[in-house]
């Protein structure tokens, strides 16, 4: 289970977006910012990337974890691990030491890799045993995938009120755009 502990930072700011859909009023800035909001989700559920730097929990059960193996964090670009947290055989949370581990795949398909002589501990059977709580996210968005998300805003705006292709993603411009950064496998 992927859940976000912060909100994303914005990729594309209510100023770009309006000179983009060329609006000088404040109008439309409330449904503008809510466009952003829209076409920002639409394109990281394409890409299963993260876009904008945010923190995230990941909770896996005792199942899921192969000792001895890699554990890959999804939504990447991976930035840092913050934390691995477990719930030990009592049930109480512990904290997993950071020299058991390191992180592997900074800046893309990340994840963690236990060190040398390290193995797990003693984890509670079942769901959401670990915790690994991490950043991902861009530095700077790739351009290609700021513009794919200016279209999408776009097209969004201009047929407001009305009835918009089922999946915008599938725009061939969009998806050209968004092409090199699609995620498969994690």
């Amino acid at each position: 289970m992927l859940i976000p502990v912060t909100p994303s930072t914005p990729v594309v700011s209510l100023a770009d977006a309006k000179h983009h859909l060329r609006v000088e009023h404040t109008d439309d800035d409330a449904y503008i910012t809510a466009l952003i909001g829209a076409a920002t989700t639409a394109v990281s559920e394409r890409l299963e990337r993260t876009l904008g730097a945010t923190t995230w929990d990941y909770r896996i059960g005792s199942d899921d974890i192969c000792w001895g193996f890699d554990i890959r964090l999804p939504k990447p670009p991976l930035i840092e691990v913050v934390s691995v947290k477990y719930i030990d055989t009592d049930g109480a949370e512990q904290t997993y030491a950071p020299a058991n581990y390191r992180a592997f795949g900074i800046g893309g398909q990340g994840g963690i890799r236990l060190t040398g002589g390290a193995s797990w501990p003693s984890l509670r059977y079942g769901p959401e045993a670990v915790t690994i709580r991490y950043r991902a996210g861009y530095e700077s968005v790739p351009e290609p995938i700021r513009q794919a998300i200016l279209l999408m805003i776009g097209q969004l705006f201009a047929s407001r009120g009305e009835m918009v292709p089922e999946n915008l993603t599938e725009d061939p411009a969009i998806k050209y755009l968004l092409a090199p950064y699609r995620v498969f496998g994690v």
